[in-house]
């Protein structure tokens, strides 16, 4: 795993870079000879390669935030083969966007987020035969007191 971070405020705006990726050999080690034939193999839904990167800029209370995400293939069985029904999961890239303002008044604080999900509109299935939403959208109301 490798993980990094960065930030560096330039006229009053905060830039923040960070990201993280994942290589991971996960196997499947049995002396049980009926799955014998799943030994070395990786596990199911465990992507060898994953990744993410998120970059923001925030000023006098605004904050806009890019987060992509990047999974890797995964199998669906443990033979890590595959037919018209058990198949391996592809690949796949998720970008979000998000931009907020919070409002702070005394001890108080609330703020507006609104944010795009999948933004590339990705067709993608975290579980085998359970697509995930395409592009949607949300607007969230923060609210909260300050110590």
């Amino acid at each position: 795993e490798y993980d990094f971070s960065a930030s560096c405020n330039t006229r009053g705006v905060l830039f923040s870079c960070s990201g993280n990726y994942a290589l991971t050999r996960s196997f499947r080690r049995t002396s049980d000879r009926a799955t014998r034939h799943a030994d070395g193999r990786q596990l199911i839904y465990i992507p060898v390669h994953a990744a993410n990167l998120r970059m923001g800029a925030g000023r006098a209370g605004w904050t806009a935030l890019l987060h992509l995400g990047y999974t890797g293939r995964r199998n669906t069985q443990t033979a890590n083969e595959w037919s018209s029904f058990e198949k391996r999961l592809d690949p796949f890239l998720l970008a979000n966007l998000s931009l907020q303002k919070r409002f702070t008044k005394n001890h108080f604080e609330w703020g507006v987020k609104a944010k795009v999900e999948n933004l590339l509109n990705a067709s993608y299935q975290q579980i085998l035969w359970r697509p995930m939403p395409g592009r949607n959208y949300s607007i969230t109301i923060l609210t909260g007191f300050l110590k």
